[in-house]
């Protein structure tokens, strides 16, 4: 198993991350996406879908008519660029 990141280093990944936030106990990180309408909501689902496909990054994800909540669990506090770089190409969607 790897080695928990130290609660420094984490902080200083966490602010390159700064629309996403970390739970309390440094399992997940969530971040809310709010659209105009659901149609584009669900088209960002859809891009995203794609994109984490590609990169083998299968975040847990919710949608209410126009907000996506996206979370990424379980390995955070090892692979906390996994989220930079989703965040990163999600951005470009």
């Amino acid at each position: 198993m790897a080695e928990r990141l130290s609660e420094t280093t984490i902080s200083s990944e966490m602010a390159k991350l700064p629309d996403w936030t970390i739970s309390t106990d440094h399992t997940a990180i969530t971040r809310q996406f709010t659209f105009r309408n659901f149609n584009q909501a669900f088209g960002f689902m859809t891009r995203a879908a794609m994109l984490a496909e590609q990169i083998n990054h299968h975040p847990e994800w919710a949608n209410v008519y126009h907000r996506v909540t996206v979370m990424k669990e379980a390995d955070v506090p090892v692979r906390l660029h996994q989220g930079e770089e989703f965040q990163q190409r999600a951005g470009t969607l």
